[in-house]
C-alpha cells in the first residue's frame, strides 16, 4: 500500500548487514522516507540511525532520495541522516514545461525544464549531498508495461548504480571515499531557488 514502519526499514537494513558476505551486498538504495515532513541535520529524528551507522561502518553505502515536497530548507528522513548519501533530482533532458504533484497535494511547475537545473519538486538545502536525473525517467510500471515518471525516488537509483560501478572497480572503497569522489567529480548545477550549487552525478 506504499507505506511501512521505521522498525520494518531498520529490519531490512539489518538483514542486508547480516547477509552482506553471502550476497555481496554493498549498497542500500532507499526510495522512501518521511514524505511530507522535512528535517535538517539538527532536527533529524534518527529513527534508524543505529542500523544505518552499522551499514556505513561496514562499507555498505546507504543512498536515499531527498523527498518530493519542494522544500528549500530541509529534506526527508532517512536522507538527512549523516550516514546516508542524499540525492535530489534534476531533469534528464530538455523537456520544456514540466508540472509535478507535490507530497502536500499542490503542484509546482518548471517552465523551462532541462538537465542543468534542480527540479521544482526536489527537496534541497545546503546539506543535500548531490543531484541526479529524476525527471522524466522511463521505467517499468505496476501494470507490467513501461512509462515515464519523476521523483527523487528515480534519482537515488542513478547514484546507487554509479556506486555499484565504483565498487566493482575497487571493492575496498569506504563510504566517505565514495561520497567524496561523487561530489568532486560531479557537474556543478546552480539552483536559482536557493542560490546553492549542487554536484550532479557524473558516472563517467
Amino acid at each position: 500500500n506504499g507505506a511501512g514502519t521505521w522498525s520494518g526499514l531498520a529490519a531490512g537494513i539489518n538483514w542486508c548487514i547480516a547477509n552482506k558476505n553471502l550476497y555481496n551486498i554493498s549498497i542500500i538504495s532507499m526510495s522512501l522516507g518521511s514524505a511530507g515532513v522535512t528535517y535538517t541535520p539538527s532536527t533529524s529524528p534518527g529513527y534508524i540511525d543505529p542500523a544505518l551507522q552499522s551499514a556505513y561502518n561496514l562499507n555498505i553505502v546507504p543512498v536515499a532520495g531527498s523527498g518530493n515536497d519542494g522544500s528549500l530548507t530541509g529534506i526527508i528522513y532517512p536522507a538527512v541522516s549523516p550516514y546516508v548519501i542524499s540525492v535530489g533530482a534534476s531533469y534528464d533532458a530538455n523537456i520544456g514545461t514540466y508540472s509535478f504533484l507535490l507530497t502536500n497535494g499542490s503542484w509546482c511547475t518548471d517552465t523551462i525544464a532541462n538537465p542543468n537545473m534542480v527540479t521544482c519538486f526536489s527537496d534541497r538545502a545546503p546539506f543535500l549531498d548531490m543531484i541526479a536525473p529524476g525527471a522524466s525517467i522511463s521505467s517499468t510500471t505496476v501494470q507490467g508495461s513501461f512509462g515515464a515518471s519523476a521523483g527523487t525516488s528515480y534519482a537515488a537509483p542513478h547514484v546507487s548504480g554509479t556506486i555499484a560501478l565504483m565498487k566493482q572497480r575497487n571493492p575496498q572503497m569506504t563510504v566517505a571515499q565514495i561520497e567524496n569522489i561523487l561530489k568532486t567529480t560531479g557537474v556543478p548545477i546552480y539552483d536559482n531557488a536557493t542560490g546553492l550549487t549542487f554536484p550532479r552525478i557524473n558516472a563517467l
